[in-house]
């Protein structure tokens, strides 16, 4: 289920969002994920702690003089950083930015 910036699914709420761009990249046993304003980084945590049970990622960072924000997933055996990506290009509104590609849905 897709939720909205006040959790509830679908309506038209949905259709306000506008698109963002989220930026992963692969360090290790970790996945960078940086997403264009906290309002959307709000919505995508959201989307992925409904989506996949992860309990833990590194503190939510604001980029200083950006609108970006920054957090890190742990991988493991089920989630690798192709599946998070992959699941990242899925999500609506999700510009994904790998190796310098937009991926969208």
């Amino acid at each position: 289920m897709i939720a909205t910036e006040n959790g509830q699914a679908g309506g038209e709420e949905m259709l306000k969002r506008e698109p963002f761009f989220v930026r992963i990249s692969s360090q290790g046993d970790l996945s960078r994920v940086r997403v264009d304003g906290i309002e959307n980084t709000n919505w995508l945590l959201l989307q992925l702690s409904e989506g996949y049970v992860f309990r833990t990622f590194d503190p939510l960072i604001r980029v200083a003089g950006s609108t970006e924000c920054i957090f890190s997933i742990p991988l493991n055996p089920p989630l690798s950083h192709y599946s998070l990506s992959r699941m990242l290009a899925s999500f609506p509104f999700v510009m994904l930015v790998q190796d310098g590609i937009v991926k969208t849905a």
